[in-house]
């Protein structure tokens, strides 16, 4: 254990030693930047770019807060090999119907720390607004939506919810409990395992493909 302290301290890690307590790390203490990889650079830069098209502004924002602080502490032949990368490659679809950029990180909160939402709910787009209390359990993308599955006090089960949908929305102080068991993974496969899919064969040019 000595021979331990003394190579951490040779290292240039702050030991400190209090009697009748024992030894620990100086407070504030914090380990050097982690390394990437060319490889590893060049993931999170396409997550990056995936995020810009699907995501909303604030989650490109704390995404690019978080890469900008990454490309900092990165060697200059990873800068170098990241710039040439970003010139040369770019992640392109059609821009969605939702219009709420706003809306992603504080709904993902709401589901991390397990508090009710209240929605104005649009269902099937088809005008018909109802007003919903909703218990926040996950988030999913599928089908170029965002979609929030939550407990409907409502409809008392659970749901999901369009993003887009959402005329009006906040996030109330209000907890919840329960749900311990919920499995959105097993939620989305029992979704799939009762959806009717009809095969359906498609002939066309060769130069359409």
């Amino acid at each position: 254990v000595y021979r331990d302290l003394s190579a951490l301290g040779e290292a240039g890690v702050p030991i400190i030693a209090e009697a009748g307590v024992g030894y620990s790390l100086m407070r504030g203490y914090n380990i050097p930047p982690i390394m990437f990889t060319e490889s590893e650079v060049a993931a999170l830069f396409m997550s990056a770019e995936i995020t810009d098209q699907f995501g909303d502004d604030s989650l490109k924002k704390s995404l690019q807060g978080a890469l900008l602080k990454v490309k900092s502490a990165l060697p200059e032949g990873h800068q170098n090999y990241l710039n040439k990368l970003s010139s040369n490659m770019e992640v392109w679809s059609r821009p969605t119907a939702y219009q709420d950029k706003h809306s992603l990180m504080p709904v993902q909160e709401a589901v991390v720390k397990r508090r009710c939402m209240r929605i104005h709910y649009n269902t099937g787009s088809r005008g018909t607004i109802t007003e919903r209390t909703v218990e926040a359990l996950g988030l999913r993308f599928y089908s170029r939506q965002w979609h929030l599955i939550a407990w409907c006090r409502l409809r008392q089960e659970i749901r999901d919810f369009r993003l887009d949908r959402m005329q009006q929305w906040e996030v109330t102080d209000e907890t919840f409990t329960g749900h311990e068991d919920f499995s959105i993974t097993e939620f989305i496969q029992q979704q799939t395992e009762v959806s009717e899919l009809i095969p359906v064969q498609i002939e066309c040019e060769p130069w359409v493909i």
